[in-house]
Formats: structure tokens, C-alpha cells, sequence
């Protein structure tokens, strides 16, 4: 069984970081530097017998941001019938109003960054992704 997670993010630092974290959890990792790269990464996978398990989505990048995006993304996997992977946002911002537009863009949880071990856990935990 593949235990993918696709983590999106334009900062070389945070990619390593989340990185870490996911290989120390078990998990192997694809990366996408922008929104754009990370639909073509998910139409890639769609090929494959198997799918991520989670999406951590940076929010502001080039190309394509990280609302646009989860609603290109929620919108072909309900296209494809697929069960919904939860994408959770990584975000410096934390404001009432961004928290919002993260979930009105089909993100299913918000983290604010940095990232720590802890964090993704109890992401991971919440999702239930754990075997």
C-alpha cells in the first residue's frame, strides 16, 4: 500500500523540513513547487494504481496559488468519483480571513507554519492515515 504525501511548497527550507518529518512518519513524499506543478504531479498519480493520503498546501506561490489550486484539485476528485483527499494548508498567515478562504477553496484543515512534528501528527492522527 503507498503511503504518499504530496507536499506543495515554494521554500526549498520548508520542503526539507516537511520532508523529514513525513520520512520519520513513515510516509515517502512527492513535492510541487506551485499549484501548477502540483496538478500535473496529481494527473501523473491519477495513473498509477494508488493516490496520496494528504496534501500539505503552501498558499502563496508562483504560478498558481495554493486556493486555486485545492479547488482545481476538490473539483477532479469529485469528477473521478475518487474519495476526497484531505488537503491541508501550510500557511504563515493565520488571519480569521485567510483561515476562511483556505476552506472555502476545499481545504479540509489549516496549519500554521512552521511546521513541527507535532503538528503533522495529530494531522495525520485527525485523518486517520496512520496503519
Amino acid at each position: 500500500d503507498q503511503k504518499a504525501i504530496l507536499i506543495v511548497d515554494d521554500n526549498p527550507l520548508n520542503v526539507m523540513v516537511a520532508t523529514n518529518y513525513c520520512h520519520g512518519l513513515g510516509f515517502r513524499v512527492k513535492v510541487a513547487t506551485n499549484g501548477q506543478e502540483c496538478l500535473e504531479v496529481v494527473e501523473e498519480q491519477l495513473k498509477e494504481e494508488h493516490f496520496f493520503r494528504l496534501i500539505l498546501m503552501d498558499i502563496q506561490m508562483p504560478v498558481m496559488d495554493g486556493f486555486q489550486a485545492s479547488t482545481e484539485l476538490k473539483k477532479i476528485m469529485r469528477e473521478l468519483g475518487m474519495k476526497p483527499v484531505p488537503i491541508c494548508a501550510l500557511s504563515a498567515n493565520d488571519s480569521e480571513q485567510d483561515i476562511k478562504q483556505c476552506f472555502e477553496s476545499g481545504m479540509d484543515e489549516h496549519l500554521s507554519k512552521p511546521l513541527t512534528k507535532a503538528k503533522l501528527t495529530d494531522i495525520l492522527r485527525r485523518f486517520q492515515l496512520f496503519e
